[in-house]
């Protein structure tokens, strides 16, 4: 189930050698861009999966262009800048927490680039996210604004109480713009079927180093479950998360059986699959047997892999494209038929933060936005389709 699906060109090529440290030396050097030109379109392609970091790791300054070598440590020494800056902002918010009396788990960001990749400037961070405990969301809520930030789609007191109820996450910005924090009282929005509870993450928890700091991390099962609902829900559109994946085969030891487990409970076994074939046909990290014998069991694993790897490097060109495309890849990645279901009918009519802030209702009458959310849908995709 990792056989590879061969990249259409050059470029491509390089690039999935370049995220996979265990290339061979030769084949990175073999397939070097042969003018300036090509190095341009290279390095574009990089920069638009978030690999940057990853590729000036991979290559010898001495062998290639002076402005090529200078380009790479540039983004590179951005990208260390801009991970330091939010590992001191992570920090200062979780001494915050702390203080407050809020338990709160940091996700992806500066924590998964030193655990995957073992340098903080290896991996592109572009905001910070954290979970608390549902009903620890309004305190957390309340000390972000404390902090210096605020919602950025505000809401009547009223609505923000039914967010806080029926909502997943919000995000905040600091007042000088610098700086978004995601704060997830629940994993994913209710419509996903992704539930993992915040007490078993959190008495499953470990930690890591950062900053001379030991902080709370999800179990090594969590983590592989969570990075591949999160690449499942955007079809694996950047190499960047086939990248954490494939780190994490390389260098993590989970209990195999119990992530199976704990993924066929929550019928997103199929995510994982997907997530480690991918890492391991295009970046050839290693498969456990366990999981590859679960692959071979399930043809659309197969199948959707395949469709990601063909789908990579071709951008959607219309909102509407890339609405259904995700959509339909997430209903394909459930294994189990109530789960389709369930997800068809809630991602067409529970609101969100753009329904409400395109329709302000009395709270008497919120219960009409389960029914403006399939309108407001129809009309800004219909339109596109018009105007097209």
């Amino acid at each position: 189930m990792t056989r590879s699906v061969a990249p259409t060109t050059p470029a491509q090529a390089l690039l999935l050698l370049c995220a996979n440290p265990q290339a061979a030396t030769d084949a990175v050097a073999a397939g070097l861009p042969a003018d300036d030109a090509a190095w341009e379109a290279f390095l574009a392609l990089a920069a638009g999966h978030g690999v940057l970091s990853l590729v000036h790791r991979r290559l010898s300054a001495e062998a290639i262009p002076l402005w090529v070598a200078a380009r790479l440590r540039a983004a590179l020494e951005d990208t260390l800048a801009q991970n330091l800056f939010l590992t001191a902002e992570l920090l200062r918010l979780l001494e915050r927490f702390a203080a407050g009396g809020v338990r709160v788990m940091p996700l992806k960001g500066p924590t998964l680039a030193l655990r995957l990749y073992g340098n903080v400037g290896l991996r592109e961070v572009r905001d910070l996210d954290v979970l608390v405990h549902p009903s620890d969301a309004e305190p957390a809520h309340r000390l972000l604004m404390e902090s210096g930030y605020r919602p950025d789609i505000p809401l009547t007191p009223r609505q923000e109480a039914f967010y806080l109820a029926h909502g997943a996450m919000r995000n905040f910005v600091r007042r000088d713009g610098r700086m978004v924090v995601e704060l997830h009282w629940r994993l994913a929005q209710r419509y996903l079927l992704f539930a993992l509870p915040f007490d078993e993450l959190w008495r499953r928890r470990t930690v890591q180093p950062l900053g001379g700091r030991s902080i709370p991390d999800l179990a090594p099962e969590d983590l592989l479950i969570v990075l591949c609902a999160h690449g499942a829900k955007h079809r694996w559109s950047r190499l960047l998360w086939i990248a954490d994946v494939a780190e994490f085969l390389w260098h993590e030891r989970p209990d195999w059986e119990a992530t199976l487990e704990r993924a066929r409970s929550m019928g997103c076994t199929r995510m994982v699959l997907v997530g480690a074939t991918l890492a391991g046909s295009l970046l050839r990290a290693p498969l456990p047997d366990i999981l590859a014998a679960g692959a071979a069991t399930d043809p659309m694993v197969g199948t959707l892999r395949d469709q990601v790897t063909r789908r990579l490097w071709v951008p959607d060109h219309s909102a509407v494209a890339e609405r259904v495309g995700f959509s339909m890849f997430y209903y394909r990645c459930r294994e189990r038929i109530g789960d389709r279901l369930r997800y068809v009918w809630r991602s067409a009519t529970t609101p969100n933060l753009q329904d409400w802030s395109a329709l302000r209702l009395p709270p008497a009458l919120s219960v009409l936005y389960y029914a403006f959310r399939p309108l407001r849908l129809i009309w800004k995709y219909g339109s596109e389709v018009v105007r097209g």
